[in-house]
């Protein structure tokens, strides 16, 4: 059912129903909701001395609302280690979110994406 309700959340690049439910297998997912809709979430995968964030996603509707900054903080408080991830370099709007919450560019992946365009990494203390 939880995978099944993150299917209707629209997301870009490669991530599908498929790929959420094999990430789901080695990592772990926390979604937020309001008014019993999921308005978005995040998958990760996390050791003892680091998280991975492996997608974020946010039904569009609910973009820009405080929702994802509310769920990014509880999964802060939640997990101390490093929290790492990427972003494309012409998303320049997630990039905005995730320095406006603290993280810091720390690196970039040349020619990382499909369509040719670099990651840029971030890292969050």
């Amino acid at each position: 059912k939880k995978v099944q309700a993150a299917s209707k959340v629209p997301l870009g690049g490669r991530w599908n129903f498929d790929k959420i439910s094999n990430e789901l297998q080695y990592g772990e997912g926390w979604g937020i909701f309001y008014e019993q809709k999921l308005t978005g979430f995040i998958l990760m995968r996390t050791t003892r001395y680091e998280v991975e964030i492996t997608l974020v996603a946010v039904s569009p509707d609910y973009q820009r609302s405080g929702f994802m900054t509310q769920l990014m903080k509880k999964v802060n408080d939640l997990y101390p280690q490093p929290k790492y991830l990427e972003v494309h370099a012409g998303n320049r709007p997630a990039q905005k979110f995730y320095e406006t919450i603290g993280f810091e560019r720390v690196g970039e992946r040349r020619f990382y994406y499909r369509d040719g365009g670099h990651a840029h990494l971030y890292r969050l203390l």
